[in-house]
């Protein structure tokens, strides 16, 4: 009840009443009012309504004051930027894209068209699905849900998302420095040929990691929308 007495006069003077008016209306005195919104005493609940009332509020705007409203025109530009620089992430990838595959005919090494699959394009659409759910909530007026059970949703997505990139990485990043390698050696004209394992850090993670990293392979990148879109719309609210 710290900053009622405050929020009573923020919503007093917006109203344009005089603390007069207001003892007036109320049936007390003028410094029973003033002793309000100066903390010195708090209204009870019958008084607290009363108040309310006069002001043409409700009982939460007096104890917790005012809600801000978020500013819609500027969370709008935010999510028109965002969308275009997605758009031109999304050229830049695939215009790249198709340069790893040309170099996949020249040199025969897939190793940057499988990150490109099994990384650089996953968490692109999981960007976008996010963002796409963004502008959705800014024009649309979509909102999350809310209560209990899609934070759970939210938060054990977010776990499987991170342990998918946990496992996965180390070895986008072995692969990738092979395949540097690779081409240096090619460019001297040494004969080279990998024998390393991308995924040997421990039996466990060796396992899963080549699993899901083959099974990312058979998947078209794309389904990544739906979790970027799911982590959007199980986000916690804010109220």
């Amino acid at each position: 009840m710290a900053n009622v007495g405050k929020n009573i006069r923020v919503l007093r003077t917006k109203k344009g009443m005089t603390q007069d008016e207001l003892a007036e209306k109320l049936f007390v005195s003028r410094q029973t009012v003033s002793n309000y919104e100066n903390g010195k005493s708090n209204p009870d609940i019958d008084m607290l309504m009363k108040i309310a009332e006069i002001l043409n509020t409700d009982a939460n705007a007096l104890i917790y004051g005012i809600p801000v409203k978020p500013d819609t025109k500027k969370e709008r530009i935010k999510s028109l930027v965002l969308l275009a620089i997605l758009a031109c992430l999304g050229i830049l990838l695939y215009y790249v894209y198709s340069i790893t595959q040309e170099w996949i005919r020249q040199t025969y090494n897939s190793i940057p068209s499988m990150i490109l699959h099994n990384l650089v394009f996953p968490c692109y659409y999981l960007l976008t699905g996010w963002g796409v759910m963004r502008a959705a909530g800014c024009f649309l007026h979509a909102r999350p849900f809310s209560g209990r059970t899609p934070q759970i949703i939210h938060r054990v997505l977010t776990a499987v998302l991170l342990g998918i990139l946990i496992l996965i990485l180390p070895g986008c990043i072995a692969m990738a420095a092979d395949s540097f390698t690779l081409m240096r050696l090619r460019n001297a004209e040494i004969d080279y040929s990998f024998s390393a394992s991308y995924f040997d850090k421990i039996p466990v993670w060796d396992y899963l990691a080549r699993h899901i990293f083959y099974f990312l392979l058979r998947i078209p990148p794309f389904l990544f929308l739906v979790p970027g879109a799911a982590l959007w719309i199980t986000k916690p609210r804010k109220f």
